[in-house]
């Protein structure tokens, strides 16, 4: 199903050419609905979701900045089983309009629950990045508020074009430890700041750096490994399991994608606080693979 409200007609098009009629066993829906005024939408999210669901839909969400955002229904919606969620966001105008009384209606349907805290919270963050992650971090409290069971989700930040400052977010929003993992990993790929998981908890893309090649030697990779490699010593030490079990284990608590446990735990294998070896009888160029055969002992 696709929406746009000014610009459906060119959006069908644009689609047919590449997938005519017939491609898919259930043809496209196009519409020109106004975000937060389709009726039938709106009655879909909200429907009584669980198992089975003959329908897992993943939905993709990109209102004009916050525009009708309904976050009850979103996390409603999560309830199905296979339903995921890509949640586009222009943060800087929600961070202006939660000053702004005109907007109380949008930011309390944004904010159902914790809106008046996160206002008052606000005034106590000293920086920018603080208030940011405040902003994200209730919005994904108010998804766990309405959603059974367990709740995953990973946050994309894009940088603006013209300063320093954070313009817009992509969140996702999973039950599955595998979507989690895939989406990190896709994160991981199209991040260009390679920032610091632990202190920042964003994949971050730059536009200012696409065309400069000196500002990509600014890479907090080090960073990644030396944290990641404190939480396992933490975690694990002592303990003898294969790379596969720890991965899928721990990987959930963390921001961190596969890609940052490969490197990690080589380097760990290399600084002599964790011993791998392989059980498959196969020979190995790589001294630790997130597979069942790669056994890793703690010292």
């Amino acid at each position: 199903m696709f929406n746009d409200n000014e610009h459906i007609e060119k959006l069908k098009l644009n689609f047919i050419e590449h997938f005519p009629a017939g491609t898919f066993k259930y043809d496209p829906r196009f519409a020109d609905k106004t975000v937060g005024t389709d009726e039938g939408i709106t009655k879909y999210l909200t429907q009584k979701w669980g198992k089975p669901n003959k329908t897992p839909t993943l939905l993709f969400v990109d209102p004009f900045g916050y525009k009708s955002i309904n976050t009850t229904a979103l996390a409603n919606f999560m309830n199905g089983w296979g339903n995921e969620i890509f949640l586009f966001l222009n943060i800087k105008r929600i961070q202006a309009a939660l000053d702004n009384e005109k907007f109380d209606e949008l930011m309390e349907s944004l904010f159902p629950t914790t809106v008046a805290t996160l206002r008052l919270d606000r005034k106590y963050k000293a920086s920018v990045h603080e208030r940011l992650t405040l902003i994200v971090d209730n919005l994904f409290s108010e998804f766990r508020k309405v959603t059974t069971d367990e709740l995953y989700h990973c946050r994309f930040k894009f940088k603006e074009e013209d300063n320093v400052g954070t313009s817009h977010y992509i969140i996702h929003f999973t039950k599955h430890a595998r979507g989690f993992d895939l989406i990190k990993q896709i994160y991981h790929e199209f991040d260009n700041i390679g920032a610091s998981l632990e202190k920042d908890g964003n994949y971050t893309f730059d536009a200012k750096r696409m065309d400069d090649n000196q500002s990509m030697a600014i890479d907090f990779g080090d960073a990644n490994v030396e944290a990641l490699s404190l939480m396992l010593r933490k975690t694990y030490s002592g303990r003898e399991l294969n790379a596969k079990d720890l991965f899928e284990e721990h990987h959930v608590r963390t921001q961190f994608a596969g890609q940052h446990y490969l490197k990690t735990l080589r380097k760990m294998v290399n600084d002599g606080t964790v011993n791998s070896r392989y059980t498959d009888n196969l020979q190995h160029t790589v001294s630790v693979l997130i597979i069942e055969n790669c056994m890793l002992k703690f010292l």
